[in-house]
């Protein structure tokens, strides 16, 4: 076997691979998102892909859900951070 005849073949056999890879992440999606279809339209009478949604509690809770089920984060201290950053960025660029 020649070098260009081994060069080829392993080309194939990495596109081979990667093509493998892509076919099984289509078909994991494909299924969560069947699996998620038929959960939410019997469990809650909804026609509709929901994998993830974010939603508004307070100013302090957001509402995450992930395949129905539900985790609420506290954001009041990542506002806190973020308003503390920021002003700190608002005061470096006054002071030249």
């Amino acid at each position: 076997m020649s070098r260009v005849e081994k060069f080829r073949q392993a080309r194939l056999v990495r596109i081979k691979c990667i093509l493998l890879f892509m076919l099984f992440f289509l078909i994991a999606v494909a299924g969560l998102c069947v699996s998620d279809y038929s959960i939410n339209s019997v469990m809650k009478n909804e026609k509709a892909v929901k994998l993830i949604t974010f939603r508004n509690i307070s100013n302090a809770y957001l509402e995450v859900n992930f395949l129905s089920k539900k985790t609420y984060i506290n954001i009041k201290y990542i506002i806190r951070d973020y308003q503390k950053i920021k002003n700190k960025i608002k005061k470096f660029g006054h002071t030249g």
